[in-house]
């Protein structure tokens, strides 16, 4: 299915269709697409100052699996993500304005670079001396049977900004290895198999978006 560019108006039938043909993300593994240094210290500075009240640790279903060692709290969140029948629900979670407010530069930035929407936005803490081990979030909810979940992963765009990190953090996707710095804006191809890894004695923080870069979605 061909889509214009822009396209404001697209029947539920052509969403559809277009969304069961996304093809996985082949041609990359790390993209550096800007930087958010003076936006991520005001985030810091928040963060020291507030601190956080954690949503949740990832304890269960498939995602603990790999993510037992992450914490995260929830900013923006995608409400539907399971299905395909409907545009995509978006909504701001019940945090402090001020951390939303400081986050919002970047979600428009964002928006602005992908023609798109954020949909979501968090904040993960993992653990000092501890990692994500390697998976593929894209394939491995196809195996497991989540169609519509595994297809909306192929469809969004990840993207990570160090909060707190060094260099002794690893992001490894398909052999390739980085280690982000502060305020960095990484696209990370996670339709590849990848993983992470802590190998510092402090947890490491990073902001992350996915990004679905059609608005009518």
């Amino acid at each position: 299915m061909a889509i214009k560019e822009n396209m404001e108006n697209v029947t539920l039938e052509e969403r559809k269709k277009f969304i069961e043909n996304v093809q996985m993300k082949d041609d990359f593994t790390f993209k550096l697409i800007w930087d958010f240094k003076d936006e991520i210290a005001e985030l810091a500075n928040y963060i020291e100052r507030k601190g956080l009240d954690w949503n949740n640790r990832i304890a269960d279903g498939r995602y603990s699996k790999t993510h037992h060692s992450v914490e995260q709290i929830k900013i923006i969140s995608i409400e539907n993500n399971k299905q395909i029948e409907e545009p995509y629900i978006i909504f701001n979670n019940r945090v402090d304005p001020e951390l939303i407010n400081l986050c919002m530069p970047i979600v428009t930035k964002l928006e602005e670079l992908y023609s798109g929407k954020v949909c979501e936005c968090l904040i993960n803490k993992l653990d000092a001396h501890s990692l994500i081990p390697t998976h593929t979030d894209t394939e491995g909810y196809m195996v497991s049977g989540e169609i519509a979940l595994g297809l909306y992963y192929r469809l969004i765009r990840r993207i990570h900004v160090p909060i707190f990190t060094n260099k002794d953090v690893f992001f490894k996707v398909a052999g390739e290895v980085k280690s982000f710095k502060v305020g960095e804006c990484w696209e990370t191809n996670t339709d590849q198999m990848h993983s992470v890894w802590n190998n510092s004695d402090v947890p490491r923080y990073h902001l992350i978006f996915d990004v679905l870069p059609y608005k009518w979605l």
